[in-house]
């Protein structure tokens, strides 16, 4: 087996291994009293994890690289899902309803980046140019908007018992998206 084959083989089971990891994310943080804001950390780290793994591919890894957009695809809309429907009407209910305005538009512009690698070869730079420029917009809504600021404001501006719900909440609209 050449060294390609062998990279091809483990970028396959570190992709599987990531949705287990996804979805034990969820169930763990359920089980262990973790909150919603526990639950958007660990897939951010997963969103970010798969980027790098697409971006660790060559231009001959077609299939590695289609097989990897697809599962962000999945992803990215299992957690917007989620944030849309639960977490940025809470940020507008506490008054926050520009910041959360924005963050929808910056969840339906990675959706519309996302879509956009789908239609572009997947074998050339020209393709992992548009990863890297999606990752970037993405780290940059989920960890600087998102988890520095904006969802510290929900955490700490609701009560124990809105915590709660929003993570019951969080966590059925995350699993109500089907993997593909």
């Amino acid at each position: 087996m050449n060294d390609l084959s062998r990279r091809a083989l483990g970028l396959s089971a570190v992709g599987v291994a990531a949705f287990a990891a996804m979805r034990a994310s969820v169930a763990e943080a359920q089980t262990a009293g973790g909150t919603w804001f526990d639950m958007v950390r660990a897939h951010h780290t997963l969103i970010a994890d798969n980027l790098v793994m697409i971006l660790a591919t060559s231009d001959s890894q077609v299939a590695e690289r289609t097989r990897l957009q697809k599962h962000l695809g999945y992803l990215l809309t299992a957690h917007s899902v989620a944030e849309e429907n639960v977490l940025y009407p809470a940020l507008a209910r506490l008054g926050l309803t520009q910041a959360s305005d924005q963050l929808y538009i910056e969840q339906a512009h990675a959706k519309v980046g996302n879509a956009d690698l789908e239609v572009t070869p997947k074998g050339d730079d020209a393709w992992l140019a548009k990863v890297s420029a999606l990752k970037t917009a993405i780290l940059h809504h989920a960890k600087d908007e998102e988890e520095a600021d904006l969802f510290p404001k929900l955490a700490a501006g609701v009560s124990a018992r809105e915590n709660a719900m929003l993570t019951a909440d969080y966590a059925r609209q995350f699993a109500s998206v089907q993997r593909v």
